[in-house]
């Protein structure tokens, strides 16, 4: 939440942070590693009133695991109405819930990614092996880390400095799921059935 991840800082703890929140974590079919970070650059801000240092990173496979059944077939129908979120059971108790009922008291407002209740899309994992240009079941999952940014000396009062660091975060998270993206295509271990002859 907000309130523990200022306390985290506070205290000079490292903290994982996840911008996209659970819109970016539940994105659809057509969505894959495509950054859905919110407007505010509070993180930003927060961090700099700290004077963090923060490590843009990049993740890719997870998404390759699954599989997302045409909605407009009748196992994606099948699969909506079983899962949680609109459309699903307890999905009308959820749409008529707003953002200030999720306030938490009203302690902090809400992320922007939990404004509205997410949809949980029905996915399955994939049974045909992954290949090299291929996903599929027991695809690799790649990891990497790009230059720290050192937010020390960054006013988390000045709003277009805060902005500019935003954006130079995303663009650095962004080149890095790029970087990783080739660097799967030239793995030849991705393919399942060679790296679990290999190991």
């Amino acid at each position: 939440t907000p309130k523990n991840y200022v306390g985290l800082l506070a205290k000079g703890q490292a903290v994982l942070l996840f911008p996209g929140g659970a819109r970016e974590a539940i994105h659809g079919p057509g969505e894959k590693y495509t950054l859905m970070w919110p407007e505010r650059t509070d993180f930003v801000r927060a961090a700099a009133k700290y004077d963090a240092l923060v490590v843009p990173f990049a993740g890719v496979g997870a998404a390759d695991n699954l599989w997302f059944p045409p909605e407009d077939s009748a196992l994606g129908r099948l699969l909506e109405r079983a899962s949680p979120g609109p459309g699903g059971p307890g999905g009308d108790a959820m749409a008529g819930r707003n953002a200030f009922e999720l306030r938490g008291g009203g302690l902090m407002p809400v992320s922007e990614s939990l404004q509205n209740a997410p949809t949980f899309r029905g996915v399955l994992p994939r049974l045909q092996p992954a290949r090299q240009a291929q996903a599929g079941f027991g695809d690799r999952f790649y990891f990497s880390f790009g230059a720290p940014v050192d937010l020390k000396g960054l006013d988390a009062k000045d709003r277009e400095g805060c902005a500019d660091a935003y954006a130079g975060l995303r663009a650095a998270v962004e080149g890095e799921i790029a970087w990783l993206l080739e660097a799967r295509a030239r793995d030849p271990y991705r393919d399942f059935v060679r790296r679990a002859a290999y190991e």
